[in-house]
């Protein structure tokens, strides 16, 4: 379930078996899909919490966003997990701290 592309080397890790697509890949898939719809600016949420860990992803898609030159307007995110109906829903929150900006 590993992300970190360093893996996919098979001198090092000649064992490894990957579940879970690099997060280069998801990233350059996230691209593909914007560009294909002609979106050149965004505005990027994700989930930022202790118990998950996706600042190396969030960090790599940023990255191949910009290098495809779809401008990354805002960066926010959120520290819980979201589960419908039995946690508070942060999307309105940061819908009203971006839509300004993100149109």
């Amino acid at each position: 379930y590993c992300t970190d592309y360093e893996t996919s080397d098979k001198k090092n890790f000649p064992t490894f078996a990957r579940t879970k697509p690099p997060s280069t890949q998801i990233s350059k898939s996230v691209a593909s899909l914007l560009l294909e719809h002609n979106w050149t600016q965004v505005t990027f949420l994700y989930l930022r919490s202790v118990q998950d860990d996706f600042d190396k992803v969030a960090a790599t898609i940023q990255s191949v966003l910009e290098t495809a030159g779809v401008k990354v307007n805002m960066v926010r995110w959120w520290n819980e997990p979201y589960h419908r109906g039995y946690s508070e829903n942060p999307f309105p929150k940061l819908l009203r701290e971006t839509y300004k900006d993100t149109r």
